[in-house]
């Protein structure tokens, strides 16, 4: 294969992604930045310019891109498009289209589902937070109890992402419990399924990235529409999907800094001091850039699983002194910037799970002898 094909390909990735964030996201990002919804109609246009189903492959109707692609077309959205929530939502339909669906759909689901979500026609949502109990496996209450050839399904998840837009739900259940052991299996569930019933959740932060709940009661689904393994989900689905999140979220982070940094470029007139700091900043952002590529590429390879551990809590550190920094050049202004708040934000809802993230590879690490 001719060695300058991959770069040919990721060049015209970005040059799609900013040419549609520079035309059709940027010029509404104030709007945007005060909306509890993704605007139909830009939905719609990123799906008509061919900015879903990056990952999946051509038969599915996708685009056959890797991790490291669909990360950085992330960053060239926010970078270019001044908005992180519009990319989160974004980020989110494509790992639940690559990475749950396609990875362990059957053939028939395939057929029935990744054409749709690979056009954008259908957006999808992880179900798997409930109140009160996060994403804790020991917490989680919403039950599937089999009835001949259907399951019935009782509970509530909350704090979906992209809940009040999805065509499916992809909704983790309990399906067996021993000795207070759960098993869970994960279900897809069309949006107008009796029993199920949606709403929204407005945030103060990521927007317009729509976050919801849903209600499941008695809600009967086939026993056809189980994803993956029956009792396994849990491990096999819900446990990678944080660290696919962690990873491939790096990409949009970075666009979001990147933008502050050309925000603050106009602060610098004249101020040799302040011109440093903004480029001691975007050369840590280079930095950043390489760990997440090779963060990527690892994920895409499913090799080093320690070395992926350790990019991810090396981004995070690194990216939060960052975020710092500039907040210390902005100065006051800095607190009301939404681009700002958002990624504050982003810190702030996995910090709990990072730093267990960070003890129990450090046990590991000690445990191995360093």
């Amino acid at each position: 294969m001719d060695m300058s094909e991959p770069y040919k390909s990721m060049s015209l990735i970005k040059s799609r992604f900013s040419a549609f964030a520079e035309k059709r996201i940027a010029p509404r990002a104030d709007s945007l930045s005060q909306s509890d919804s993704i605007p139909d109609d830009l939905w719609t246009a990123m799906g008509a310019n061919g900015l879903f189903g990056l990952g999946l492959p051509p038969e599915a109707g996708g685009q056959g891109y890797d991790a490291r692609s669909i990360s950085e077309a992330g960053r060239v959205l926010v970078e270019s498009g001044g908005n992180l929530g519009i990319a989160m939502s974004w980020l989110i339909h494509e790992i639940i289209s690559r990475c749950i669906v396609q990875r362990f759909g059957a053939p028939e689901q395939h057929r029935d589902w990744l054409p749709a979500l690979a056009a954008g026609r259908i957006t999808g949502c992880f179900a798997v937070s409930e109140p009160g109990a996060g994403a804790h496996p020991k917490h989680l209450k919403t039950r599937a109890v089999r009835e001949n050839d259907h399951y019935r399904i009782t509970g509530e998840k909350t704090y979906l992402t992209n809940g009040p837009i999805a065509g499916l739900f992809i909704v983790i259940a309990i399906t067996k419990e021993d000795a207070g052991r759960k098993g869970y299996t994960a279900f897809i569930i069309p949006n107008d399924a009796p029993g199920l019933t949606v709403k929204s959740i407005p945030l103060n932060f990521l927007k317009p990235s729509p976050h919801g709940r849903i209600l499941l009661e008695d809600c009967r689904v086939p026993a056809g529409q189980i994803l993956g393994p029956i009792d396994g989900a849990y491990e096999a689905m819900v446990l990678p999907f944080r660290e696919i999140e962690d990873i491939l979220m790096m990409g949009p982070v970075l666009g979001g800094m990147a933008f502050l940094g050309h925000q603050m470029r106009n602060l610098a007139a004249g101020d040799e001091a302040t011109k440093s700091l903004l480029f001691d900043a975007h050369i840590a952002t280079s930095g950043l850039r390489i760990i997440a590529q090779d963060a990527a590429d690892l994920l895409e390879k499913g090799s080093d699983p320690e070395l992926r551990t350790e990019l991810v809590l090396f981004f995070r550190k690194h990216a939060a002194e960052l975020v710092a920094q500039l907040e210390s050049i902005g100065g006051a202004d800095f607190a009301t910037n939404p681009m700002a708040v958002d990624l504050a934000a982003l810190q702030r809802i996995r910090g709990n799970v990072v730093d267990i993230l960070k003890k129990k590879r450090q046990a590991e690490w000690w445990g191995a002898g360093g």
